[in-house]
């Protein structure tokens, strides 16, 4: 059984053309298991690989897991983490994984749900809830979701997000799911699922449930999925127009549909408008930090083409970009990039780091002829000739 399990399959074929028989009876052999062992096999098949501690813990001992090592079922290994169980063969996973029922999964999720401590982390508890069948804590398939997406585990993370959705977490879950289904490459399904947070229409209103800081913010990420991900600058521009109409009141709201408006600028290669909308935020005392670190950014780019700033002047707290007059150029001509300065030094700045003797005797080093002048080669050669034609 082990022979077949670990070298039978590495040596003759790959898992997905193993012989049929072969499976047949690594699957009766594992369904044998006794009682003792067969726990540990679904915690492994659950989680792919676990520390001995947190076996301990579900009440699998030390020596349980010999005797399953014993009979090439699992195998130990010593890592920083501590001691580490896991499967031989990635194929007696799959084959337990398979015997693995929703029931038998429940009951597994329930029982690491019930022996969890404070090295367990976010992902794996929002996990052990959601199969477990559990209420989660406010928060925590959102949580669990943001550190799916920054360890690159884009599908569980969407997942997650799909389940914060579903338990209530607010329009901060909402704003997730979409920027995972863009990324993702699904950007119609995430501009489908912001129309039906934010209104579509002109004077439709937005749901009553969503203050409007939170909306604004699901409007400017919705105008950037239109606008990068569809290609529709156009509808993306009418989504904030509506948005600034109806929600100019709102605390923060301006400033958060101004950093969007400013960085569509910035991709259309305009850096005065850019400018104009970065100076509104900046000037905001109700502007949030975020939204001014991203102003600032936008603010830095645009100068960098030789593009000004626009002279601050508050009109009734706010100011309109397109009331105000283009910002002056200080340098070169829009588009083009600053001449940089010559890094090749002038001729009559270059000097000869070997001193010219006086005399030719004293140039003439001891044993050449008398007749034969010193060759000097490389640069040396190059800066005394520069030097003297420099005088």
């Amino acid at each position: 059984m082990r022979h077949a399990l670990t070298s039978g399959l590495e040596e003759q074929s790959p898992p997905g053309t193993t012989d049929e028989a072969l499976r047949l009876l690594a699957q009766a052999r594992l369904r044998a298991v006794p009682p003792e062992l067969a726990l540990l096999l679904d915690v492994l098949a659950y989680l792919g690989r676990s520390r001995l501690r947190r076996l301990a813990r579900l009440g699998i001992g030390p020596a349980t897991v010999e005797r399953a090592e014993d009979a090439g079922l699992v195998r130990t290994e010593r890592t920083t983490c501590g001691l580490v169980v896991s499967w031989p063969h990635p194929y007696i996973g799959e084959l337990r994984r398979s015997l693995l029922t929703p029931v038998r999964r429940l009951q597994v999720a329930r029982r690491l749900w019930e022996s969890k401590d404070a090295s367990d982390d976010v992902v794996s508890l929002a996990l052990w809830h959601r199969d477990g069948e559990i209420a989660p804590p406010p928060g925590l398939y959102l949580r669990a979701a943001s550190r799916a997406m920054h360890n690159l585990d884009l599908p569980l993370a969407l997942g997650l997000a799909t389940d914060a959705v579903a338990a209530g977490d607010g329009a901060e879950a909402s704003a997730l799911l979409a920027l995972l289904l863009v990324l993702c490459g699904r950007a119609g399904e995430a501009d489908a699922h912001l129309a039906s947070i934010v209104w579509s229409a002109p004077g439709d209103g937005g749901p009553d449930t969503v203050d409007p800081h939170a909306l604004a913010r699901l409007v400017a990420l919705r105008s950037w999925c239109l606008n990068f991900a569809l290609k529709r600058p156009r509808a993306a521009t009418d989504v904030l127009d509506r948005a600034t109409a109806a929600l100019a009141d709102g605390p923060g709201v301006v400033p958060v549909l101004a950093v969007q408006r400013a960085q569509q600028a910035s991709f259309r290669g305009d850096p005065r408008e850019t400018l104009a909308w970065t100076a509104m935020v900046i000037e905001d005392d109700e502007a949030p930090i975020d939204v001014v670190g991203a102003a600032l950014q936008l603010r830095c780019a645009a100068q960098t083409l030789g593009v000004s700033s626009p002279v601050p002047s508050r009109a009734g707290g706010r100011r309109s970009p397109s009331t105000e007059p283009a910002a002056a150029t200080t340098g070169p001509m829009r588009g083009r990039r600053p001449s940089r300065p010559s890094r090749r030094p002038s001729p009559s700045r270059v000097t000869c780091p070997v001193r010219v003797p006086s005399s030719p005797s004293a140039s003439r080093p001891a044993g050449r002829p008398p007749g034969r002048p010193a060759r000097w080669s490389g640069p040396c050669r190059r800066r005394s000739w520069r030097s003297s034609a420099g005088g």
